[in-house]
């Protein structure tokens, strides 16, 4: 089953489109009150999408590297046979992180109503992970069962996790302005989110020391594991899709948040006639804290948990095992451990993950007009033994914003080993951006990826069919 620490999907946030004063419904993903201290007054996403891969083992050298080849109908990967030695491998570490996330957002809304907004989303995910897997584990998937160098030698790991999940949501957003004067406002905010599991697996392993031979027979002395999955599959042929239902889970979720603004401008506590003329307020700063992902996904359809407790065997010609579906897997593995296809089996449908829960801290500061100065801080908090991680992130970013355009430089220290400088821009309605800029120009080997855009329209605050908003003597600046 999962220990402590357990399987690492790592949930995106794209800064870019976050910390926007346009962000509108794309920015709840970092901090609910988004919406209610946005620029926009109606905000309405047509589509957005991101995809984010990243590790420390496997990179493509630079030499190689061909995005334009690599995303096309019929992808074109690089190979061995090329100049510069196509896709390869690091030694130079002690265990493999990585982590690859595909996220689609489909239509959204939000709507301010005065010092309230309301909004709601709709989002599908792909995650899947791998956390402290030890590198000579690593080498020998990457090279298969006849690697030379690794054979007749002792490995050896403690705690270390794989885990892959996919899902859809919809959720409902409400922020609103519970305190205000004339130069400062609080604002709190929540999403409540709805999830339906399409699929989870993981694989946990607190323990494990084992030796492959040259004549490729195991020696397992110890193994102290679990793994489970709720997939789409028929688990006796490995057809797709497999028995009804076609989502195998369900969880609910939710993000709260809270903000402080300080205004560069005097505003009196009049409320216009109409929610369209509430004004937008520029502000001198703004800090936010929220509290991410909190809940989980239950899988009760076609769950199977299997646990290992400190088992071990002489695997005779681990080379020619073979099965041809996910229970002559887990039968086979059984078996060979325990004398037994079924005695592994500890759980059927009652698997549960919980989400990357994280603690976020936000700044940003308006140091000249039209142009910001952002801080955001990712930490992740555990909230059980069978959980989805994320690690930690810190990010600072320059920005210009202004109604039609936006150019954001932002710097990432990613889980606070690998600093990495993106760069995000809009123009109107479209955005486009990326924490990760090296990757698109080959300036090193490629180890990571990211990329994300939406397409969206919104309506600006203070604007309605006939009114225009203008700064006259009821604000006054300092």
């Amino acid at each position: 089953m999962l220990a402590d620490g357990s399987s690492r999907l790592t949930a995106q946030v794209n800064y870019g489109l976050s910390v926007s004063n346009f962000g509108g419904i794309n920015a709840v993903q970092l901090n609910p009150t988004a919406p209610v201290n946005s620029k926009v007054f109606l905000d309405f996403n047509f589509f957005a999408s991101g995809f984010s891969v990243s590790n420390n083992f496997a990179f493509i050298h630079k030499d190689d590297v061909n995005l334009r080849g690599m995303i096309m109908n019929n992808p074109v990967f690089p190979s061995s046979e090329t100049r510069g030695e196509g896709i390869d491998y690091t030694t130079d570490i002690e265990v493999v992180n990585a982590f690859i996330r595909t996220e689609l957002n489909g239509p959204s809304f939000s709507m301010s109503f005065g010092n309230q907004s309301a909004g709601f989303f709709s989002r599908v995910v792909l995650a899947n992970s791998v956390r402290r897997l030890p590198v000579d584990i690593a080498v020998l998937m990457f090279e298969g069962l006849d690697y030379e160098p690794l054979q007749d030698t002792a490995i050896t790991g403690d705690d270390f996790y794989a885990g892959a999940m996919g899902w859809a949501e919809f959720g409902l957003n409400y922020a609103v302005v519970f305190k205000q004067d004339f130069l400062s406002n609080w604002s709190a905010g929540a999403n409540v989110r709805r999830l339906i599991g399409h699929s989870g697996t993981y694989l946990s392993a607190r323990n494990v020391d084992f030796t492959l031979g040259a004549d490729r027979n195991l020696d397992i002395r110890n193994l102290d594991a679990g793994y489970g999955f709720a997939v789409p599959v028929d688990y006796n042929t490995n057809e797709y899709p497999g028995p009804d239902p076609l989502f195998k889970g369900r969880g609910v979720a939710m993000d709260i948040g809270i903000s402080y603004r300080r205004n560069r401008e005097m505003k009196l506590l009049s409320d216009p006639a109409k929610y369209c003329q509430y004004s937008y307020q520029p502000y001198l700063y703004k800090i936010g804290i929220s509290l991410l992902d909190i809940g989980s996904i239950s899988f009760k359809n076609q769950a199977q948990e299997h646990d290992f407790d400190n088992v071990s065997a002489n695997w005779q010609r681990v080379d020619t095992t073979d099965f041809n579906s996910l229970n002559e897997f887990t039968q086979q593995l059984s078996n060979v451990f325990y004398g037994n296809p079924e005695t592994s089996l500890v759980g059927m449908d009652n698997m549960r993950i919980n989400l990357s829960t994280a603690l976020s801290l936000q700044a940003d500061y308006q140091y000249y007009p039209d142009w910001y100065l952002t801080g955001v801080l990712v930490l992740p908090v555990k909230t059980g033994n069978y959980q989805v991680h994320r690690p930690a992130h810190a990010y600072l970013g320059l920005r210009y914003e202004t109604d039609r355009y936006e150019v954001n430089l932002p710097v990432s220290f990613y889980n606070f080993e690998k600093l990495r400088v993106g760069l995000y821009g809009r123009y109107s309605y479209f955005s486009i951006g990326t924490d990760n800029l090296a990757s698109f120009f080959a300036a090193n080997d490629l180890y990571a990826l990211d990329f994300y855009f939406s397409i969206k329209f919104h309506l600006q605050k203070g604007y309605c069919n006939s009114y225009k908003s203008t700064k006259d003597c009821r604000n006054l600046s300092f």
